[in-house]
């Protein structure tokens, strides 16, 4: 990937977002960090280990490959998998022997579990999911013979140890009443959990997010896992707007590159494919190497803006697979090279994810992720 365009992650920031999170938790809470899918955008490797840096308790992963690449970087945290991996007796061998915890949520990984790591002779650490209204992954709550059944083959298993019981909420950031209802269903979970196994027995239980961890020790149970605030990024405006001052995010990234031409042009030319623009007047027009390869959606052609010398620049044109072109019209002394802000500060302006969320009708999530993980990352 060329040096012409990189990522900024500011180290303080990302710590700043993990201790107004942790400031937040009941006593006794422990903090999952959410490091999935390349830290949403931020760099698996680093962020994990900045992650475990800053005092989290446990870093959580989408899916096995990620946790050992977690494990081969020399992260040694605790680490579980929330989603997915395949039943295949080499890969989970891997995950058995380096420690690393797998999500279980039907039947059959409990019994491939157990058979694979009685011929280790090993424990599999797992935590129980359950549906408790998303109608993802999890054995579904209502179904409370299926939870007993599930509970009670966990308990017999001899070659696994259940370490935790969880869940995921629906709708956190908007319906507080939707998600005290999960919480209810999930409380009766646990419950019928602990007398399955026993008061002596330890398990870890969790169904916040960072949205619901904020919200109320209610949600908290055990440990909660601080996702998108992490980065700096609010899960959604009506959040922002009930917790007010109390909690201070900011954003962990930036996004820049650089100028490779600048060309005046006049009234009526047509810019990029398509001749989906028409100036209006003379105009100077330049092109930065940032396209739809690199995450610059393409729904960001003639509405979203870019800043340069902290002047806000309009894109013209469509976004092009490795270019963009910006209106740089009334900026004086500008030449190829110079700095281009994608998402970030310059001076006093700033274009932030959410704003570009906004352009291309998505959230934030799915802004910062989609950068292209071959950008490189620079942790300042």
């Amino acid at each position: 990937m060329s040096d012409l365009t990189w990522v900024e992650i500011s180290k303080a920031n990302f710590q700043h977002n993990l201790t107004s999170f942790r400031g937040l938790l009941g006593p006794g809470v422990d903090l999952l960090t959410v490091v999935k899918s390349n830290a949403y955008g931020h760099g698996l490797v680093e962020m994990g280990k900045l992650a475990t840096e800053y005092g989290s308790d446990w870093l959580g992963v989408v899916n096995l490959d990620e946790a050992l690449k977690l494990r081969l970087a020399g992260i040694k945290a605790p680490l579980l998998v929330l989603s997915f991996y395949p039943l295949e007796e080499v890969s989970v061998k891997a995950a058995i022997e380096q420690g690393i915890s797998l999500v279980v949520y039907d039947f059959e990984q409990l019994e491939f579990l157990d058979k694979l790591a009685g011929e280790l002779g090993e424990k599999a650490r797992v935590h129980l999911k359950f549906d408790v209204g998303t109608t993802r992954l999890g054995v579904l709550a209502d179904d409370e013979v299926v939870v007993d059944e599930f509970l009670t083959l966990a308990a017999k298993t001899e070659n696994v140890e259940v370490e935790g019981v969880f869940s995921h909420l629906a709708a956190s950031e908007e319906d507080e009443e939707f998600t005290r209802a999960q919480a209810k269903k999930f409380r009766w979970v646990v419950a019928r959990a602990r007398e399955v196994f026993g008061g002596e027995k330890k398990l870890i239980t969790h169904l916040a997010c960072s949205a619901a961890g904020m919200l109320s020790e209610d949600f908290q149970f055990d440990m909660a896992r601080l996702g998108i605030a992490a980065y700096g990024l609010w899960p959604a405006e009506e959040l922002r707007e009930k917790m007010g001052p109390a909690v201070d995010l900011k954003p962990a990234l930036a996004w820049k590159t650089k100028i490779i031409q600048i060309k005046t042009v006049s009234a009526g030319t047509n810019v990029g494919y398509g001749c989906s623009y028409k100036t209006k007047s003379e105009a100077r027009i330049a092109v930065v190497p940032v396209g739809y390869w690199d995450g610059v959606d393409r729904h960001l052609s003639n509405c979203g803006e870019f800043l340069v010398k902290g002047r806000r620049c309009p894109i013209r044109g469509r976004v092009c697979m490795n270019l963009t072109m910006i209106d740089v019209t009334g900026i004086e002394n500008l030449e190829v090279g110079e700095t281009v802000t994608l998402i970030g500060k310059d001076g006093a302006e700033e274009v932030t994810a959410d704003e570009w969320a906004g352009w291309i009708g998505t959230i934030n999530y799915e802004v910062a992720t989609r950068i292209n993980p071959e950008i490189k990352r620079i942790y300042v």
